[in-house]
């Protein structure tokens, strides 16, 4: 774009190294070796207009990056000179503007020449964007509004056209610092939302969450009457104890023991259905029954529960029927409610296998979730009592997360995995190296992080190059051991690909010795070598 007036200070990125001149005919060119003094008077894509002091226009073309403002007055000097043309170079740092032309620069935007306007502007320079009045009146104010958060975060929201909020400034800092896990958050949802099987939020938030999936619905209203016919049945017996300060005692008992009666044949007769296998898988049905035999030990060490095959009520039955305190029975039919609602919320709240088939998948996956945590947050402020607490945060953290990650992808390729395989929670990143902007066709070549957080490796890079359907694969772990573990599974990794369709052309494991940084790696990453026509990068790989 070519801008006509030489007093506004609009910034743009050019190319500079050897500066090709041409002049018209009968003019005089500087000599080599002398320095000469000029102003930038145009600019236009690469190409730069000089005024020299005598007032001569050059005409100059860049070829290597150096920033230029129009108005800005620089030292040149002479390498070569012709009939033709000459070839210059500046003699100022490259990039660096002097206080007196930033404050020329915000005077001329009738803007404060403060000392944090001063650094916004030169921030600005550093970042590659216009320093023009629109762009600091648009800066400016969000310095002020958040005034401790570091300029650079902001500038890095502005230039991607990602809103200044609050919670995209704290998305961002999280990412790069490393800190962004939504499968904590996800995982501290579920927890939050498993103790709620006792209240009536309990019954409106799997409504909402669970409505999908109308067989994990049944199971958790199964199991809130399950709790709901114990708190009956023990309310039943504390109001109705014999008080030997009346003589209604015998009739009063009798009311009991019919209530409890009809309340365990209710319950059984609706739970009977309902086994623990439906919900949990077997090693969780293991570590469920271990905490509650952990716990019975406190007041039964020879004695040991058995839970497996068996239903909600009948391990519920078998409690009631043990020789200890009513508390420690509370205590132990508390863990079964809460272990069996985390599993069916975290099922339908983080990423299965299945969505990983392709990208469609994921988005409905991410899709649904946004949705699922906004009904959190109505349900959150529809409540008076104030209830959610720690729940509606998570919720509020998990949205911010999914449209941060939405705003990001409009000029970056990354996405989070927050998994569950099985019973374990699986934290996993995937970064596309290549610059979005270049990605513009079927065929090119496509580099890719996978940063894996697991239980028994810790953290993996996993580094992939793809064309077409040839892969190359570098593993990256923290230490020689774990690379030993990969090493005897890179075959079947090999067996999978080649099942799947890849080629894989090499595939290694080395320990990691640089850490990869999100910042300088990725969100700065300069424009990458290849040039790749349409983003098409496999999920199954």
């Amino acid at each position: 774009m070519k801008i006509d007036n030489p007093k506004a200070y609009d910034k743009i990125s050019n190319n500079y190294s050897k500066d090709t001149v041409k002049v018209s005919d009968k003019v005089t060119l500087p000599k080599q070796g002398e320095v000469i003094k000029g102003e930038i008077v145009d600019l236009q894509q690469n190409n730069i207009k000089i005024k020299l002091s005598n007032g001569q226009i050059i005409d100059a073309k860049m070829t290597e990056a150096f920033e230029f403002f129009i108005g800005q007055k620089l030292e040149f000097f002479v390498k070569e000179s012709g009939t033709e043309q000459m070839l210059l170079k500046p003699l100022l740092q490259e990039g660096v503007a002097t206080t007196d032309k930033l404050i020329q620069i915000l005077q001329n935007a009738g803007l404060s020449t403060s000392k944090e306007n001063l650094e916004v502007v030169s921030k600005l320079i550093e970042n590659h964007m216009p320093i023009d009045k629109e762009t600091l009146s648009k800066v400016i104010p969000y310095t002020k509004q958040f005034n401790h958060t570091n300029v650079d975060h902001i500038l890095f929201l502005v230039k991607n056209n990602i809103p200044v909020s609050k919670d995209n400034i704290e998305q961002l800092t999280k990412m790069m610092n490393g800190e962004n896990k939504m499968v904590q958050n996800l995982a501290t949802l579920s927890d939050d939302l498993s103790l709620l099987i006792k209240d009536a939020l309990g019954s409106e938030m799997a409504k909402v969450l669970l409505k999908d999936n109308p067989i994990s619905k049944g199971v958790y209203d199964h199991i809130q009457q399950v709790v709901s016919s114990e708190q009956a049945l023990n309310a039943t017996k504390e109001a109705h104890e014999p008080n030997p300060i009346k003589g209604e005692e015998k009739a009063l008992l009798d009311t009991s023991q019919q209530i409890q009666k009809q309340t365990q044949q209710q319950s059984q007769q609706l739970h009977k259905d309902v086994p623990l296998n439906i919900v949990l898988s077997q090693k969780e049905v293991q570590v469920l029954e271990d905490e509650m035999n952990y716990i019975l030990k406190t007041e039964m060490k020879n004695t040991k529960i058995v839970i497996e095959n068996k239903t909600i009520s009948e391990v519920f039955k078998e409690i009631n029927e043990l020789e200890i305190s009513p508390s420690l029975k509370d205590k132990m039919k508390e863990v079964v409610a809460t272990k069996m609602t985390y599993a069916l919320f975290s099922k339908e709240l983080f990423i299965k296998k299945e969505h990983l088939e392709s990208p469609e998948k994921l988005n409905q996956f991410y899709e649904k979730l946004h949705e699922k945590v906004l009904n959190i947050l109505e349900i959150d402020s529809n409540n008076q009592e104030g209830k959610l607490g720690s729940l509606a945060k998570e919720a509020h953290q998990i949205k911010s997360s999914i449209e941060f990650m939405s705003d990001l992808n409009q000029r970056f390729n990354y996405i989070q995995f927050p998994m569950l395989f099985e019973d374990r929670l699986l934290h996993s990143e995937l970064y596309i190296l290549n610059d979005k902007r270049k990605i513009k066709g079927d065929k090119g070549t496509l580099t890719a992080l996978v940063a894996l957080d697991m239980v028994n490796l810790g953290h993996l890079d996993i580094y992939i190059t793809k064309a077409d359907k040839n892969v190359t694969i570098q593993f990256y772990t923290e230490n020689e051991e774990k690379s030993g573990l990969i090493e005897n599974k890179l075959f079947n990794v090999h067996n999978q690909l080649g099942k799947l369709g890849f080629k894989v052309l090499g595939i290694s494991v080395s320990k990691k010795e640089k850490t990869f940084q999100v910042v300088e790696d990725f969100l700065k990453r300069k424009e990458d070598v290849h040039e790749v026509k349409r983003f098409t990068f496999d999920m199954r790989a």
